[in-house]
């Protein structure tokens, strides 16, 4: 998947969850004591734009995506690297990086000063999903345990199904189906720095 290019922008144009049922799910995992969030592929920014609505932050973000960026520079967004935030996070991220390469994504997520908020899709073994979309471009597997099990500086503080259980598995579902704004199957982690 060329996320620079058309089949980045094509994610970019179907990408739009519902912001206000997004903040709602945020307001109850975030941390209080956060003065800055950081999100790697922020996309059009709508994650910081529902964060900002419930807690007075400061968001950055960065994506691949030229064109991504703009919207959300447009929204507010700080488009800067990762870079000391309280909070960094990654949702549906992870997920489209060859298991072989996760390292370099995960040292990313190390500049975090107190917090990792990972939202991605989990399976207890890695299994390489092909949809409409993607064909061998996404992997699902426990990327919180994987990312502790790779820094033991971090723990676990929070974790769970972003819509209460489990979903379907179906990976083309919409996101406007669902209470949180989010894939019925994604989950998610909270990290904090020992």
């Amino acid at each position: 998947m060329n996320w620079k290019g058309r089949g980045g922008d094509l994610y970019t144009k179907r990408n739009s969850p519902d912001i206000d049922k997004r903040a709602k799910w945020f307001d109850k995992i975030l941390p209080k004591d956060i003065d800055n969030v950081h999100e790697i592929g922020c996309n059009k920014g709508h994650n910081l734009v529902a964060i900002k609505k419930v807690r007075d932050v400061k968001i950055y973000g960065c994506d691949l995506n030229k064109n991504a960026l703009k919207i959300a520079e447009s929204k507010g967004v700080g488009i800067v690297e990762p870079y000391n935030e309280d909070l960094i996070l990654v949702s549906g991220v992870l997920i489209h990086q060859n298991p072989i390469d996760l390292h370099n994504m995960f040292e990313d997520l190390n500049f975090a000063s107190d917090y990792i908020l990972m939202i991605e899709n989990k399976e207890d073994s890695i299994r390489t999903i092909n949809t409409r979309w993607y064909k061998n471009a996404m992997w699902v597997m426990n990327f919180g345990k994987e990312y502790v099990d790779r820094f033991p500086m971090w723990k676990i503080v929070k974790k769970g199904w972003v819509n209460g259980k489990k979903g379907s598995g179906d990976f083309t579902a919409p996101l406007t189906d669902t209470k949180t704004g989010f894939h019925p199957d994604d989950y998610y982690w909270l990290l904090r720095r020992k």
